[in-house]
């Protein structure tokens, strides 16, 4: 691999306009003494406290909040609901959030009311979506002597519907003479796909034994049985490349550490493969773990088996075989070939950003300078994502074209600001409930009539001091075309940021860091017990307390922004100095533990040593979530410091 040393970690001159700090929304939209009594009945209601909750808000003054404590019940209550009052809730606010929750809780609720005529009308109107209204419909269907779309549904039902194993048996009593060979088939092989193995079982008596074998083989690979070799032995060789054995195979032998023979199991994958997500998962493993042993070809081989799958398969495994080609075989021209490949295939600033940084790079390698200046300036149009900053640093560009503007605020439509959805999402962000606002704010993004509306909305977050619900709703509709760089970069208010640390870290690193682990949320907790807004696991932060002085408080990570900036500055300002000045060493690290990172310089050399170029190093790394968090830090880092440079004009 030749080695190609640089990377920006920040770009100066970004066109940026109108930038300013979150600042709370000066408008209130519940009277004072509405706010306590709403703020009372929703934790009331959050405690399932329901009849204090509704004896609470009957105290308000405005009608909304009791609106939204009724949606709330409806959405939350396990009671049986007269269908009567959810039909008039959607007939009333049609369009607030979770109305398909609410039409299933109706349709379920009609099924079981014992008002024929209701359920009926219902179905006749609706297509059923809950395995109660399927049922209820089959039944109209017979009764109707429409046996040709009854035995659709039952089969349909059959294939697709997760049952219980009472469930199962009543459905089979009922309609089981229905159904043959190809639908039991169908059903235990999507059940296998899914890893659902009990009900899988359940289902081996009524197959043929040619499928009953392979089954058999693919639950023993999927519990890992000891028996699984002579499960498969029983599989006649001519069965053998039955799609899913051969999933469950290639799976079995990577957890095995059976690289090789589960890489040639992949050489020889049949032509029609289903469910493409899950094989490039397997393939993308192999391709890494082959560039790891130095098995270039074997790596290339398999990105070329993965480019014929379609979909988010294609756009990676195109990128992986020009990169491959690129930096592994040395092959530009062919490697430019995939990559205008992906170009053609992806339309987000940072896939497009990728896929144009490295067709320059190709078209550098093969002395095509116009076509890699072409390339490059493609790359930098998106000069808020990494490889955007990194084709405008090669093309010192100060001023790159940019998508999107911030703009000042237009006058938005009276109507739409005074409608249900954003008067309810303004009123529990007055109330301090982020996440219910959140939902009504992202639900009502595409209501917006115009660009000036989606503006509005995007920015409620930040008036109410959330900027992670700004930060959600810019990524959304990020993905329409449009960059609202306040919303999507916000600068929360300063002084609540500074930090013991921040002359060591500098708060655009820390900006972006937060943005990146929590979106700013200092109420974000992982699934992993990670917490607060630099996501600090417990044991780090007690770590870090005890070097500072300080007491550890594991409440403080979420309910003092403070404290959880200065525990995690001081750990990201160690690991900084650690990896001696290396934003991309330091963000592995915080990222997936120094151990990760010492395996990994040790395995693909140590970029601040010029041992390998910083971009492959990172492009190297085998969990996809640091590749995409260094990227992206790095990319905001960037940002951030040009935003931070233009408020303080």
């Amino acid at each position: 691999m030749r080695k190609f040393i640089y990377l920006a970690f920040m770009i100066t001159g970004l066109a940026v306009c109108n930038v300013s700090p979150c600042v709370s929304d000066p408008t209130t939209f519940l009277a004072p003494k509405d706010r306590p009594i709403f703020q009372a009945a929703l934790q009331s209601a959050a405690d399932g406290d329901w009849e204090f909750a509704k004896t609470t808000i009957d105290l308000c003054y405005d009608s909304l909040p009791k609106v939204i404590l009724e949606w709330l019940f409806l959405l939350d209550t396990k009671e049986n609901i007269a269908p009567e009052r959810i039909t008039r809730f959607l007939k009333t606010y049609p369009n607030w959030p979770n109305e398909a929750i609410l039409r299933n809780k109706l349709e379920r609720a009609l099924m079981s009311s014992g008002k024929s005529a209701m359920a009926s009308q219902w179905l006749e109107r609706n297509t059923p979506n809950t395995y109660e209204g399927k049922v209820r419909f089959i039944s109209i269907l017979m009764e109707q002597k429409n046996f040709l779309e009854a035995s659709k549904l039952i089969k349909n039902i059959w294939l697709d519907e997760k049952f219980s194993l009472s469930e199962e048996r009543n459905f089979l009593k009922r309609y089981g003479k229905m159904l043959s060979a190809p639908e039991h088939n169908q059903r235990l092989d999507n059940l296998l796909w899914q890893s659902r193995t009990t009900e899988a079982r359940r289902m081996l008596h009524r197959v043929t034994s040619e499928v009953r074998n392979i089954s058999i083989a693919r639950i023993y690979l999927l519990e890992n049985h000891p028996d699984v070799d002579l499960a498969i032995s029983k599989v006649p060789e001519v069965l053998r490349n039955h799609p899913g054995l051969i999933y469950e195979r290639v799976k079995w032998r990577r957890r095995a550490n059976k690289n090789e023979s589960a890489r040639a199991l992949l050489f020889s994958l049949p032509e029609l493969l289903p469910h493409h997500p899950k094989w490039w998962k397997e393939i993308n493993y192999q391709i890494r773990e082959s560039l790891d042993q130095g098995l270039v070809s074997d790596a290339f081989r398999l990105a070329l088996i993965g480019s014929e799958l379609e979909g988010h398969p294609h756009i990676e495994a195109s990128w992986m075989a020009g990169w491959i080609a690129l930096e592994f075989l040395e092959e530009p021209e062919i490697a430019l070939s995939y990559f205008k490949r992906m170009l053609e295939h992806v339309s987000m600033p940072i896939s497009l950003a990728r896929a144009a940084y490295w067709a320059g790079r190709s078209a550098t390698d093969s002395n095509n300078h116009n076509l890699a200046s072409y390339y490059f300036e493609k790359a930098a149009y998106h000069k808020t994502t990494f490889y955007g900053q990194l084709a405008a640093k090669i093309l010192n560009l100060q001023d790159p074209p940019i998508l999107g503007t911030t703009g000042e605020q237009k006058s938005t439509n009276k109507e739409f600001e005074q409608s249900d959805l954003i008067r309810a999402a303004k009123m529990l962000g007055e109330v301090g409930d982020p996440d219910l606002m959140k939902l009504f704010v992202l639900h009502a993004l595409p209501t917006a009539p115009t660009s000036t509306e989606v503006k509005f909305l995007a920015g409620l977050g930040n008036r109410y001091n959330y900027p992670h619900i700004s930060i959600s709703a810019a990524k959304k509709i990020l993905r329409g075309g449009t960059l609202l760089l306040n919303e999507l970069y916000p600068i929360p208010p300063q002084n609540t940021w500074m930090t013991v640390e921040e002359s060591k870290v500098g708060l655009a690193l820390i900006y972006s860091l937060a943005r990146q682990e929590s979106e700013m949320n200092p109420e974000a907790t992982s699934a992993a017990g990670a917490l607060g807004l630099m996501q600090l696991m417990p044991a780090t932060a007690n770590q870090m307390a005890n070097n500072l002085g300080l007491t550890f408080d594991k409440s403080r990570l979420t309910n003092d922004t403070s404290y959880n900036l200065v525990l995690g500055t001081t750990y990201l300002a160690g690991l900084i100095k650690r990896y001696n000045g290396s934003l991309p060493l330091a963000l592995a690290a915080y990222n997936a533990g120094p151990k990760n990172v010492k395996r990994w310089i040790r395995r693909y050399g140590d970029p601040t040593k010029n041992e390998i170029d910083e971009v492959d190093w990172i492009e190297q790394l085998p969990y996809p979530e640091t590749r995409n968090y260094i990227q992206r830090v790095l990319e905001g880092t960037a940002v951030y410091n040009n935003l931070i440079m233009e408020s303080s004009l």
